[in-house]
């Protein structure tokens, strides 16, 4: 039963890898990808960085998902901030910090959910 755990911290690394390089890519491109409505740069941070602790959750399973993951994430967002205020066709926007925090946390938060799925509590057993 260990192994299915251990291809699934495989598999989460790997998306990881991808999901933190097309993150990167898409904040440094002049015109990154964006929702047609108010607010839908905010709506965008806040589901990739949900993605995205979800991710380092499975990526690094036998440690809670709790702060040095959160403060790691975070640390993540205001670098992407910071290359942004260096970029003259981009910006730096700290309502963007905020919308990456609520998706780490939403996660956080909707860890007790989660549990209830035989799935996930496998994986969280390694």
């Amino acid at each position: 039963m260990k192994e299915q755990p251990q291809k699934v911290t495989i598999a989460a690394r790997l998306l990881l890898f991808a999901a933190f390089a097309l993150t990167s890519w898409q904040a440094v491109i002049r015109n990154g990808l964006d929702l047609p409505f108010s607010n839908g740069d905010k709506v965008l941070h806040f589901l990739a960085f949900y993605f995205l602790a979800v991710l380092v959750d499975f990526s690094f399973p036998h440690r809670r998902f709790g702060l040095p993951k959160i403060i790691m994430l975070i640390g993540y967002g205001l670098t992407i901030e910071l290359v942004q205020s260096f970029l003259p066709y981009r910006y730096a926007d700290t309502a963007d910090v905020v919308a990456d925090m609520l998706g780490s946390f939403a996660y956080a938060g909707s860890i007790p959910l989660f549990l209830r799925i035989p799935f996930y509590r496998e994986c969280r057993k390694m």
